[in-house]
């Protein structure tokens, strides 16, 4: 919008509010004006103007007879703009306020009310209190169903967006069925191939990723991208966020040579759509440097670490939880080069981080077996032992998934690659298999002893001896914790020496 209009508009509205407030219908007009070009600027991305037009529109709202109908809708309007700028606390408010007049009028079960309650729990989900988010989405979901809207887009969406905050809370039995309940009804409701489709597709496929149920993840993600080349053209964002994720399966599952084209392609893609200093080109450099990293290439890693994590630094939407992880990446790098003082260095910046958070115990554990390794590879058996018998201790304090499905056909195709003498990526296979029995069944169940020897073995092939051989003696001692220990024999004495 110009300056000249602008301030024809800006005129315009004090002499309606403030010297007419009586004219009715040029209210009504100018109000509309407002909040019409509040919606444009939205859609174009425009959301400083955008949440102008809704103040105003709202200010203009409030004295209409309408049982506060527009003015609802207009507070409802400027809130979900908050949310996109992330000014939460605002956008709370302004959400409430809308959701307290619209069921004074409409009462609880009104269109108007779940279209509030929505904007109320996004906003809840932006914040990542899933907690507070999920009982709003299910109440929009009863609020539909009883209104027969149970098989519309805009059901299926909100059955989405309740899949990701159950997701998000792990409660993943429940997030598979309710995405697959909205991709049935988005099926039915928009056809086979539209692009919201494509999205809900990718969630679902995100729920079997935490699982680790790759198998079903790869068909879901391959739908979703095949979906977003037709619709959105090959060189979109979404098409390259479709690429990153099936890179990160093949990733997971070790299938390098398949991940490295993918991860290649999005980075190209984001670049050009995106910029260089976007994080989403960060997350994919990173995960290019992890095949890289997991084929011991390190020197070709360690540049797109460097440059990931510059990104990271620098972008206001990051937090420090991405720069601790692309650090890890970086001390591991350092180690295969055998820079010992900046592997130490990166790894403790790294765990100084995962420290700040509580919930963080086993990543922090993950960053003490990295010390231990830096310490066994330089000799310094002692501090190697403390570092690892640490971690132990932190992973005995944390909650158990009780799921080694996972880890189970990472083990496998670990083996695989040792078999065939490859044996960095045999390393970094046993390694993330390791972390998984640990997660799910605790240091002293019998698999990690295995991983941990088996990880031990690699090392040895890559004449890593001395880290192989303080792994190794590790996992010998986790073994014998495990043996269950003889039953005390009753003492037989001699009535005799009885006095």
């Amino acid at each position: 919008m110009n300056l000249a209009l602008q301030t024809i508009l800006h005129w315009m509205l004090i002499y309606i509010y403030y010297i007419s407030p009586s004219i009715e219908g040029t209210h009504l007009r100018v109000w509309k004006v407002c909040f019409d070009a509040g919606e444009v600027a939205r859609d174009k991305g425009r959301y400083d103007q955008a949440a102008r037009m809704f103040d105003v529109a709202a200010k203009l709202a409030a004295p209409i007879k309408d049982k506060g109908v527009r003015e609802a809708t207009s507070l409802n309007g400027l809130a979900w703009i908050y949310n996109l700028q992330h000014r939460n606390d605002e956008g709370l408010e302004l959400a409430k306020r809308a959701l307290a007049i619209d069921e004074r009028r409409g009462g609880a079960f009104d269109s108007a009310v779940s279209r509030d309650l929505n904007t109320l729990a996004s906003i809840y989900q932006n914040q990542g209190k899933y907690a507070a988010a999920e009982p709003i989405y299910r109440r929009i979901v009863l609020i539909k169903e009883s209104g027969g809207e149970s098989e519309t887009a805009n059901f299926a969406a909100i059955l989405t967006n309740l899949m990701v905050v159950y997701r998000s809370q792990s409660k993943f039995v429940e997030a598979a069925t309710v995405g697959q309940r909205a991709i049935a009804v988005y099926e039915k409701a928009v056809g086979p191939d539209h692009i919201d489709l494509a999205n809900t597709l990718n969630n679902l496929a995100n729920v079997y990723f935490s699982q680790g149920k790759y198998v079903e993840a790869i068909p879901l993600y391959e739908r979703s991208l095949s979906i977003r080349e037709r619709k959105l053209g090959a060189g979109h964002p979404g098409v390259a966020l479709a690429l990153h994720n099936i890179a990160n399966v093949r990733l997971n599952q070790g299938s390098y040579e398949e991940a490295l084209p993918k991860y290649e392609r999005a980075i190209a893609i984001r670049e050009k759509a995106l910029g260089p200093m976007h994080v989403e080109v960060a997350s994919s450099l990173n995960g290019l440097g992890n095949v890289l990293l997991s084929q011991g290439r390190y020197s070709d890693a360690e540049p797109l670490y460097q440059r990931t994590l510059t990104i990271f630094e620098n972008a206001k939407s990051a937090d420090q939880s991405s720069q601790a992880m692309v650090l890890g990446n970086l001390s591991r790098v350092a180690l295969g080069l055998e820079k010992y003082e900046d592997a130490e260095s990166y790894e403790r910046r790294a765990m100084r981080i995962r420290e700040k958070n509580p919930a963080d115990a086993s990543l922090v554990a993950v960053c003490l077996d990295a010390l231990a390794e830096i310490h066994y590879a330089q000799g310094f058996r002692s501090k190697g032992d403390i570092a690892f018998l640490r971690a132990r201790k932190l992973h005995r304090q944390v909650s158990r998934t009780g799921n080694t499905r996972s880890a189970d056909p990472i083990y496998e195709r670990a083996h695989d690659y040792f078999r065939n003498g490859q044996f960095h990526e045999a390393a970094t296979m046993y390694r993330r298999a390791w972390n998984l029995f640990e997660v799910g069944m605790g240091p002293d169940d019998p698999h990690v002893a295995q991983a941990i020897e088996s990880y031990a073995a690699a090392l040895k092939q890559l004449d890593r001896n001395l880290a192989a051989e303080g792994f190794a003696d590790q996992a010998k001692k986790l073994r014998e914790r495990q043996q269950p220990k003889a039953p005390q024999q009753e003492q037989v004495v001699d009535e005799e020496s009885v006095k």
